[in-house]
């Protein structure tokens, strides 16, 4: 494919987030992404941009629909892809519990959807679990290393003039790269989520019911996906 020089690479780095729809396996053309505590930040052209969208972007499993539109102003919903290198190291948190594990969707504060772009793992480094009992929260012991997993989820498009990425809420559209002025060749949007943040996706974002669960070690480690063949683990 053949890149015009006055297009634009645009990607979004999901630094977080736990995957929630089964692409590959159910044939599905969107990604559904669940955060906890989000918010964005902002590069053109490796610059950062200050006061972009401010403070949070919601709670109460608010969905939030990540859309390419045309110069027209048309929806351009032409699928997701997902990169080899994703599904070759994206961890399924069934090879750690040993059996399926489900999310609680509604206990996340923001589902992110996606209906086009190119999911890739920007990096990709090893990982060890540790066990801990479901009820008291104390370590049990046991640990368990899962070896090379992807990080960083980033999603690559290609804005040619005229075409805008845009976050909408309930039809309303709460950001969109139209608004950030000249970009001569790069933006880069960074989805955040505190550190903190970790044990939310790790326990308070399964349905355990009460049985022992698993946490990374920490550092900034990420928290689980859900899909591509079973529940998975990915992320941060």
């Amino acid at each position: 494919m053949t890149t015009s020089e006055n297009t634009i690479q645009a990607t979004i780095i999901l630094d977080s987030g736990s995957f929630l729809t089964d692409e590959e396996a159910n044939g599905k053309t969107y990604s559904e992404v669940g955060y906890f505590t989000p918010h964005i930040a902002v590069y053109i052209d490796g610059e950062k941009k200050d006061d972009v969208l401010p403070g949070k972007l919601g709670t109460g499993c608010r969905e939030i629909k990540v859309r390419k539109y045309d110069a027209s102003g048309n929806e351009v919903a032409t699928g997701i892809t997902l990169s080899d290198c994703l599904l070759k190291y994206l961890l399924r948190l069934h090879t750690v519990y040993g059996h399926m594990v489900h999310p609680e969707k509604v206990k996340f504060d923001c589902i992110f959807q996606f209906n086009s772009g190119h999911f890739c793992s920007s990096k990709v480094k090893a990982r060890n679990f540790r066990e801990y009992n479901g009820k008291s929260h104390q370590e049990t012991g046991q640990k368990k290393p899962v070896g090379e997993i992807a990080h960083d989820i980033a999603i690559h498009f290609e804005l040619a003039p005229g075409e805008t990425l845009k976050l909408m809420c309930d039809d309303n559209q709460i950001w969109s790269s139209g608004n950030l002025g000249s970009i001569r060749k790069r933006l880069d949007i960074e989805i955040l989520a505190d550190n903190s943040t970790a044990e939310m996706y790790y326990r308070e974002g399964l349905k355990l019911m009460g049985q022992n669960y698993w946490l990374p070690n920490q550092g900034g480690d990420p928290p689980p996906n859900w899909v591509h063949g079973g529940p998975a683990g990915g992320g941060n």
